[in-house]
């Protein structure tokens, strides 16, 4: 069974004044995902078919709604999702390190991967 579902009135109420004062697409769906939930009692997924966005996106609009409610009319939301969290190295490295391997491939080498693998897990430390 999953979580009871959670309703801020206040939200709601400030979710239905939104819908109506909305400039922009994102803004629109916030407050969309906010009240469809608490008014007509959709779950995430049919919350999501609605508004037309994938079923993860819903909280993540619920939540930039209720954090847009506490921010001050000068600040700037901040996206914190998405990035290179599972690299290596940092590009710059991974340049300096691919290099002499782009040369060989340019030459109209073979590239084997094998020797690249290697020679990456020498310079890392570990195996990869």
């Amino acid at each position: 069974m999953g979580r009871p579902r959670r309703i801020d009135r206040r939200a709601v109420t400030r979710a239905r004044k939104a819908v109506g004062q909305a400039t922009s697409l994102e803004e629109l769906r916030a407050a969309q995902a906010v009240l469809l939930p608490a008014v007509m009692n959709t779950t995430l997924e049919e919350t999501a078919a609605l508004i037309g966005v994938g079923r993860a996106t819903v909280p993540r609009l619920q939540a930039s709604f209720r954090q847009s409610g506490k921010r001050s009319a000068g600040e700037v939301k901040s996206r914190n999702w998405g990035g290179r969290r599972n690299a290596l190295m940092t590009v710059a490295e991974e340049a300096e390190f691919l290099a002499p391997w782009l040369e060989q491939a340019k030459g109209g080498g073979m590239l084997v991967v094998s020797p690249l693998r290697a020679a990456l897990a020498e310079k890392l430390g570990k195996t990869v």
